[in-house]
């Protein structure tokens, strides 16, 4: 089982958080509003960070702008965790990710392969998300991370809405949440001055 779903499950915020915070990319902006959501300014600057426009990471560069038209989370009142994929902007990689969302909370973090199988499980599933397929549930993958919602030692943490947003703060780190399509966009950013952490792309929009 990949590692990073076990530590995740305790306080996933909490990783991303100190993960994330290491490093972000070049170039600063004026810190975002420290109770308030992302403005479309702010998110420009962010997309600025992440050198875009950029061939090689149209994908994301992508997701910033879908996170500029997105809204609101609705769920349906179930916990669900839905695969997806982000680019984590200080290890300058990308990785596969979980995220865990109910009426009241979330958890975001990266999962990592701990052997060639699991990688391959991993690229497959990224390369259908990045596409804008479906990831079919016979993906180990996508099993393990759908299944994280049944299992009571993975943690939701309390969240709030602000603006379009449905935030989660830590130690100077923002997480926020929005819907856009059939999917939920996630930026993890510092703040003071405002930086980009990851930006990551989870399908699976609980329908009403």
């Amino acid at each position: 089982m990949p590692r990073a779903i076990l530590l995740a499950s305790l306080c996933a915020f909490a990783l991303v958080g100190s993960a994330a915070a290491q490093g972000r990319a070049s170039g600063t902006s004026p810190v975002a509003p420290p109770g308030g959501d992302l403005s479309d300014g702010d998110v420009k600057a962010l997309a600025s960070q992440l050198g875009c426009p950029s061939k090689a990471r149209a994908f994301y560069c992508g997701a910033l702008d879908r996170f500029a038209r997105g809204k609101v989370p609705s769920v349906t009142g179930t916990r669900k965790s839905h695969l997806g994929t982000a680019f984590f902007v200080s290890a300058g990689r990308e990785h596969a990710t979980y995220l865990l969302l109910d009426d009241d909370g979330a958890s975001f973090d990266a999962v990592t392969p701990e052997n060639a199988r699991e990688a391959a499980d991993m690229k497959r599933a990224l390369d259908l998300i990045r596409a804008g397929k479906q990831v079919p549930a016979s993906n180990p993958l996508q099993k393990l991370v759908t299944s994280l919602a049944e299992m009571p030692i993975a943690r939701a943490l309390p969240t709030r809405t602000l603006g379009r947003s449905r935030t989660l703060s830590r130690a100077g780190t923002r997480l926020l949440i929005r819907q856009e399509g059939d999917a939920y966009v996630v930026l993890q950013v510092s703040l003071s001055p405002l930086g980009l952490n990851a930006v990551g792309v989870n399908p699976g929009v609980a329908r009403r």
